[in-house]
């Protein structure tokens, strides 16, 4: 049985002399698939984005946080430092991140239930994880 290819099979492989070769990289994307739904890398980018869930604190934490909070409450005239880390919900979805600041405390809302840093952050009661300042060394 004779070979269709037989009369081409053994020529030297074209390469134009008018236009320049294309890249590796231009001719494999002519091969990919195309988005067939317009936003889908964004969503699929967010739903792979990780959030943590908030945690839950035990009823001695919450009191220990409350006591921490009515020794600051004493010194607000002198805006003392604190080490705050809490909670922040994410805005897209389920869960956030917990964040540290260092900053001057401003304020203390108990009507509210935050609190109001130098820096602007307003910080819900609820949010707070763990409250440090020096104030709290004889505390310990």
């Amino acid at each position: 049985m004779e070979d269709n290819y037989d009369d081409i099979i053994n020529l030297p492989h074209h390469v134009s002399k008018n236009r320049p070769q294309m890249s590796l990289y231009k001719r494999a994307a002519q091969f990919m698939p195309f988005m067939a739904v317009k936003g889908l890398k964004e969503v699929l980018a967010e739903v792979e984005r990780y959030t943590e869930p908030k945690e839950d604190l035990m009823e001695d934490r919450k009191d220990l946080l409350d006591r921490k909070l009515s020794i600051l409450q004493g010194f607000l005239e002198i805006s003392p430092d604190v080490l705050v880390t809490y909670f922040e919900p994410d805005k897209r979805k389920a869960g956030g991140k917990y964040l540290t600041v260092t900053a001057q405390l401003k304020d203390i809302q108990m009507e509210r239930k935050r609190i109001i840093l130098s820096s602007g952050e307003k910080i819900p009661f609820e949010n707070i994880k763990d409250l440090d300042s020096k104030l709290f060394e004889e505390m310990e």
